[in-house]
């Protein structure tokens, strides 16, 4: 990797604005579902797994897809379908409106309603939402050069993701308290409005210089595979706060359920701001490269990860979880950004699908084993998360030494 110490151009930015609007407006819409699925569910008379089978099908189409978006992003056109998986996206979500409000009315039977969700939140929209991420990064990386520059319009990217995952359940709690009606419809107008804005002022200059017919990149490839372990475990320790901090906060510390409930979305956002503000403040900034960003964010990841095992009381655990969250920040704008920088134009769009692959890979297994670990000892998936970045740390100074020596460039 060569650096580039430019910062990117003022049309640069605004061409890459209507991209991080369309990331932002699918995953603030997708997340703005999640605190009502629950009751939903019991509304509907629907049994708890049957959230979980709405999610995880989609989480399973996401990781199963995302290679294949990768690979044919680029034959298709960016624009095309960054517009037309955001529209998609937008599209599911109203028809999943629609048969969640029939049923809440009683025109549509309990089973009959539960299909219907599967196959529109499930389905339908597993498969159009997992193409945003691929051709929003695969478009970023079109549009920027230099690796400064790439790094910046990355962790832009990055920090759409994270203003999606803190405002859309704040927005759907509130929304929530009106009618449980309300916010059904609120993702569908948001992300329909952002495809449509897209449509209108997306620009698909430079476009067509990338290669019609994606690289074949095998996702073993030196370049690719040491990202796709960082992406993995990093996200991987992500879903251990994500899933067991509730009850840890009742375990541990004596709360009662719903005390525990509100201090588990009070820290959770402040994971989620401290994501955000490293990806969309701190590291536009800092001007590092990617290596760096790696093996510092992993080093935060660590120090919160033994913070949680060691320290038990609030004030220490909102620190902890900040820490990690800015670590996840740093860490996620370098691995998501280094393998762009390696490869050829004509392989940015398969890069991206083995990059949304891997982090969907560690959202449906994290949650499964944090919940085996926890069962063990509550502290024991905090632990194991230690251990992982522990290990990964000592990979990613590792990583980066041969990497300099093998290009002849330090930090």
């Amino acid at each position: 990797m060569t650096a580039v110490g430019t910062a990117p151009a003022r049309s640069t930015r605004s061409r890459l604005v209507p991209v991080y609007a369309g990331v932002a407006a699918v995953f603030t819409g997708q997340q703005l579902l999640t605190p009502l699925l629950p009751a939903l569910a019991r509304e509907l008379g629907l049994a708890p797994f049957a959230v979980g089978v709405v999610v995880s099908t989609a989480a399973v189409l996401g990781v199963v897809l995302s290679p294949v978006w990768g690979r044919y992003c680029q034959r298709w056109g960016l624009k095309r379908m960054m517009v037309g998986s955001v529209l998609g996206s937008g599209l599911a979500l109203l028809a999943f409106a629609l048969a969640a409000g029939a049923g809440l009315a009683g025109v549509l039977g309990a089973t009959t309603c539960l299909v219907l969700l599967v196959a529109t939140r499930g389905v339908v929209f597993g498969v159009t939402c997992s193409a945003v991420p691929v051709v929003a990064q695969s478009y970023v990386s079109a549009m920027t050069q230099g690796e400064r520059d790439r790094v910046r319009g990355i962790a832009g990217l990055g920090a759409c993701v994270g203003i999606g995952v803190v405002a859309g359940p704040s927005l759907g709690g509130l929304l929530a308290g009106i009618d449980l009606r309300v916010p059904l419809y609120v993702p569908a107008v948001l992300v329909l409005a952002a495809g449509l804005l897209l449509a209108a002022v997306l620009r698909p200059e430079r476009l067509t210089e990338q290669a019609r017919e994606p690289a074949r990149l095998s996702p073993f490839d030196r370049r690719v595979w040491p990202y796709l372990l960082f992406a993995f475990v990093t996200f991987l320790t992500l879903t251990v706060s994500q899933v067991t901090l509730g009850f840890l906060l009742q375990d541990r510390l004596g709360l009662a359920p719903e005390a525990a409930a509100a201090r588990t979305g009070l820290l959770l956002m402040a994971m989620g701001g401290g994501l955000v503000l490293m990806q969309l403040v701190v590291v536009p900034r800092l001007g590092w490269r990617p290596r760096r960003l790696i093996w510092t964010g992993t080093l935060a990841g660590l120090l919160a990860f033994t913070a949680l095992v060691l320290l038990d009381d609030l004030p220490s655990m909102f620190v902890a979880l900040t820490v990690s969250g800015a670590g996840i920040g740093l860490a996620s704008s370098g691995f998501m950004s280094a393998p762009t920088l390696l490869v050829p134009a004509e392989a940015q769009g398969t890069v991206a699908g083995y990059l949304a692959s891997a982090d969907g890979v560690a959202f449906v297994l994290g949650p499964l084993a944090a919940t085996a670990l926890y069962e063990v000892d509550p502290l024991a998936p905090y632990v194991a998360g230690g251990v992982l970045l522990a290990l990964l740390l000592v990979f990613a100074v590792a990583h980066g030494r041969e990497g300099a020596t093998a290009t002849g460039s330090g930090d």
